[in-house]
């Protein structure tokens, strides 16, 4: 039983640790909305396939938009890549036909840090994810935690 309660309490901590990272994640995501803004040139545009699973009958392939902008502040030239979220391939086409090479964007950039820019601000799906996996790992380590001590003390 003390083996058990070991292995539990740490599935806790180790959930809460993962909880914590990916939230305050999720607040630097948030705070890119606020960040300053200013326009960039896409230099690369393309579609990328990638796979979740490469064992034959399993394998799920998806497709990224890849997208290469270059943008100035304060006098400095920065370039940035940025991947969207997976999807199917005509959605990643339809980003790309959106953002031709040569055309202007609006990004938005880090006032701390200019090299850290983003074309889509805001919290990503799949933070939102992995805060929700963190939470019920936190919950159902909780509830097997109440379990093992109501069975020890009864």
């Amino acid at each position: 039983m003390i083996i058990a309660t070991v292995i539990i309490l740490s599935l806790m901590i180790l959930s809460i640790v993962f909880f914590v990272v990916f939230f305050s994640n999720a607040m630097y995501q948030y705070q890119q909305k606020h960040w300053p803004q200013t326009s960039a040139t896409i230099l690369n545009n393309e579609i990328q396939a990638k796979w979740y699973n490469r064992q034959p009958k399993t394998a799920m392939q998806y497709y990224v938009a890849l997208r290469e902008f270059k943008y100035e502040v304060d006098g400095k030239v920065y370039s940035q890549k940025e991947f969207s979220s997976p999807d199917v391939k005509v959605n990643a086409k339809i980003l790309t036909q959106k953002t031709p090479i040569g055309s202007e964007v609006t990004i938005y950039y880090d006032p701390n840090n200019p090299e850290n820019s983003t074309m889509v601000p805001g919290i990503k799906k799949s933070t939102y994810y992995y805060l929700g996996v963190s939470l019920c790992c936190i919950a159902g380590a909780c509830l097997i935690f109440v379990l093992i001590l109501i069975y020890t003390f009864s």
